[in-house]
């Protein structure tokens, strides 16, 4: 089988993915103006992208204060049932507004899918949407910019993740049997590429989420009425 990779490197690194190019990304489009509020007109005149959030329900929240300079990070996990690409970056983008505020300095907003359950999968293909928030840049954990937004332009079947499953967990038989690791790639992936029908160069899905961030002014968020219960039961969650 044609192979210039070893696709259990290629999850190691599709799972540092996002935080990597949010790094590298941070010196882009320093100009734009970023609505303050989830209604913001020009938002809506602008917009690429238009979503309605989601009713959520919470995986994770907790506040994290051990930065410099007494900064305090909030991460969130919430799940959603239904809903689009733009939907599910609405939910994020709307819960990262009304968290980071007070005493929060910023925001880590993780929109993940619902219809998993008990399923064996990465957090790459359970992710729908992630959102970096930065409210206050003379007061930003990350410097720069105050958004970044990672929005879905592929959800893995479940399909993909079975095979996907399938493939490590015979590449990691084969590894120790003593195969050196191009040899149980290569087998490996042959295996599962005859078994599931795929062409012989097949590759791992890197993950839900596309691999650069949008802009906030891209995005013009509809009623968020639906969402009004799920926030305030995230807001005594997280004490506020």
């Amino acid at each position: 089988m044609k192979s210039q990779w070893n696709r259990g490197a290629v999850i190691f690194f599709a799972l540092l993915l996002v935080p990597l190019i949010l790094v590298l990304t941070h010196g882009e489009d320093k100009k734009t103006p970023v609505p303050q509020q989830s209604g913001d007109t020009n938002a809506k005149s602008n917009a690429k992208y238009a979503g309605t959030p989601l009713p959520f329900t919470i995986q994770s929240a907790a506040i994290n204060p051990n930065f410099k300079d007494n900064l305090k990070l909030v991460q969130i996990d919430v799940s959603v049932v239904g809903g689009s690409a733009d939907d599910w970056a609405a939910t994020a983008i709307v819960i990262a507004e009304k968290v980071a505020t007070n005493d929060v300095n910023a925001a880590v907003v993780t929109v993940k899918r619902a219809d998993l359950g008990g399923i064996d999968a990465q957090n790459m293909y359970r992710e729908y949407a992630k959102v970096y928030f930065n409210p206050d840049l003379t007061r930003a954990i990350w410097p720069d910019e105050k958004w970044a937004i990672f929005r879905a332009d592929h959800v893995a079947t479940l399909t993909e993740i079975q095979y996907v499953n399938e493939f490590n967990a015979l590449n990691q038989n084969l590894i120790d049997k003593g195969m050196d690791y191009d040899r149980a790639d290569k087998k490996a992936g042959a295996v599962i590429a005859k078994k599931y029908g795929l062409p012989k160069d097949w590759a791992i899905p890197l993950g839900n989420l596309g691999g650069k961030p949008v802009l906030r002014t891209d995005f013009a968020i509809g009623d968020s009425t639906a969402i009004s219960q799920s926030l305030k039961v995230l807001k005594q969650t997280l004490g506020s």
